[in-house]
């Protein structure tokens, strides 16, 4: 895919990028993230998933700014950044998130930071979509018609089971636009 290509280039140039997927729930995102972060364990990095709580912000992050001290490079994971209250202005955990960008971006230790979004408009216009934050946001949405078909046959491969074209059609029309939430 070519966030998998992009994540190869950025590791190969040890520089410091933060991908955010934005997408319903169910779409696989985390997973996707998962999957990058084990393909870059590979290539040397060091892997930090983060539990996102709002309670502990400030220690969380500071843990996290020790990790990549001490590695020489890391892949970061917040999942569901939107479910925190970083929203509002003046939250307390809107400046911690800003500073922690702020401190990551003048780190000497190469850092991808994924992030994964279900709804956007949760998350504070300070952090998304601004290059020094968040350099890009990555769509993700749930299957169309013909990818739907693909993923059935797939599935039914895997297990053992030929599906019959006109069902497939049938089945994979009915099941568009849902994800596995």
């Amino acid at each position: 895919t070519r966030l998998r290509k992009e994540c190869q280039r950025v590791s190969a140039l040890n520089m410091t990028r933060s991908y955010a997927l934005v997408g319903p729930p169910g779409t696989g995102k985390t997973g996707m993230c998962e999957h990058l972060m084990t393909e870059l364990c590979n290539d040397g990095y060091t892997l930090v998933r983060c539990s996102l709580d709002k309670r502990m912000m400030g220690t969380m992050l500071g843990k996290v700014l020790l990790t990549t001290k001490m590695t020489s490079k890391c892949a970061i994971l917040f999942d569901d950044l939107d479910q925190l209250d970083i929203k509002r202005k003046g939250s307390d955990n809107v400046g911690e998130f800003l500073g922690f960008f702020s401190a990551l971006n003048k780190s000497d230790v190469p850092v991808i930071l994924f992030s994964t979004v279900n709804n956007p408009k949760n998350v504070n216009s300070t952090i998304m979509g601004r290059p020094e934050r968040i350099d890009e946001v990555v769509p993700i949405n749930t299957p169309d018609v013909n990818m739907t078909k693909e993923l059935l046959c797939r599935y039914g491969k895997k297990n053992g089971y030929s599906i019959d074209a006109d069902v497939l059609e049938d089945v994979a029309t009915e099941l568009v636009d849902l994800s596995a939430s």
